[in-house]
């Protein structure tokens, strides 16, 4: 069987600031595809099911991430522009929100392009390109759109340990990268106490 995938090499490391093409800055700015595999790695760790498939290879001579081709999708921007809904609102509602926590433990600074996320015909949300993901920093920039999250990820994150992560991603990321997924999956567990504290425990937490 053939099937199409998407082929990344970019290692791009620059120390210092950086000023990003869409606005914006960075420290100590990186874009590597060391990144893609880390993600799918994490994603099956804490049973996301959003990433494609996504290994390390090396194609003639140079090593990268490989990724499974997503067929007959469209982008969450191009299905906007389309105005076509969900049939079921409950479900999709439970993606997004899956996909925003993923975006903030890895800290992905592309978690604004809507052109990362896609959807099937059956409306199963994909989340791609997290070359610009796992940064060292422990903040989350997205805390305010941080309202229910999947119980299963969640509860797997609070026994994540260093020993675990390093075991599992550190064959692409730094001692520091994890140490900082670690710090913000501390302050994403005291997010989700926080919205429980607000809301309830019914209305936070989703199958």
């Amino acid at each position: 069987r053939t099937i199409k995938a998407a082929w990344k090499t970019i290692d791009e490391r620059q120390r210092g600031v950086k000023n990003l093409e869409g606005g914006g800055l960075a420290v100590d700015f990186v874009d590597s595809w060391k990144y893609e595999v880390a993600s799918y790695e994490l994603d099956k760790l804490l049973g996301f099911d959003l990433v494609p498939p996504t290994v390390e290879r090396q194609v003639n001579g140079k090593t990268g991430s490989l990724q499974m081709w997503v067929e007959g999708v469209v982008t969450e921007w191009d299905r906007m522009k389309q105005k076509r809904q969900p049939p079921d609102a409950e479900r999709w509602n439970r993606q997004i929100h899956s996909v925003r926590l993923l975006h903030a433990l890895t800290l992905n600074t592309d978690y604004k392009n809507l052109r990362n996320e896609l959807v099937d015909p059956d409306f199963h949300v994909y989340a791609i390109d997290f070359t610009r993901a796992f940064r060292v920093q422990a903040f989350v920039p997205t805390e305010k759109d941080l309202q229910r999250f999947p119980r299963g990820p969640v509860e797997r994150m609070r026994t994540l340990d260093r020993p675990t992560l390093v075991q599992a991603l550190g064959q692409w990321l730094t001692g520091a990268e994890i140490d900082g997924l670690l710090k913000r999956r501390d302050r994403i567990l005291g997010i989700v106490e926080k919205r429980v504290r607000e809301k309830g425990e019914a209305a936070v937490p989703f199958p």
